[in-house]
């Protein structure tokens, strides 16, 4: 399925797959569902996806972003409006626009949760907010990459980043 979103538009998609060509103005909203696949390509207007189970291809455009990555794969390009993101149990593969972002995650119940990697994150403009955890990630540095791994399985790779320790509760 084909959508073209003309602005301020709600998209539900429940089954199935379906490709969303974002407006140029109002706020575009795309719920993913249980099962398929959403591809979004943002235009500029302002922003509001939440990925369920399926997978999404997501690009955002120059407005802001808000991202809920749920718990199917994620591939998410930015924009270069601001985004936020709330890092899920799927994998993910984000690579950061000229804006800032913020990612913000939630300890898990279960064990072997979300496996995010994020290129272009930058410290001086970019945040990582982690709740629900009673200590720090374990910190790696390989590569010049700084490697995060929480308590709940958790992991998360700052490609091209090196020497990145967050503090406890919210970093960045």
């Amino acid at each position: 399925m084909n959508i073209a979103a003309r602005g301020g538009e709600a998209v539900f998609v429940n089954q199935g797959d379906a490709t969303i060509s974002g407006a140029t103005s109002g706020a575009d909203s795309i719920i993913g569902g249980a099962q398929g696949s959403v591809t979004y390509t943002g235009h500029g207007a302002n922003l509001l996806v939440s990925n369920n189970y399926g997978a999404a291809d997501v690009t955002t455009g120059n407005g802001a972003s808000l991202i809920f990555a749920g718990h199917g794969n994620l591939s998410l390009t930015g924009g270069a409006g601001s985004m936020t993101a709330l890092i899920g149990e799927g994998q993910e593969v984000i690579t950061e626009g000229s804006g800032a972002a913020t990612y913000d995650l939630l300890a898990q119940s279960g064990a072997g949760e979300g496996s995010v990697t994020i290129f272009n994150f930058d410290p001086a403009k970019d945040a990582l907010h982690s709740f629900g955890y009673l200590t720090g990630p374990a910190v790696t540095h390989v590569g010049g990459s700084t490697q995060l791994h929480y308590s709940d399985g958790t992991s998360i790779n700052l490609v091209g980043v090196a020497n990145y320790t967050p503090a406890l509760g919210a970093s960045g």
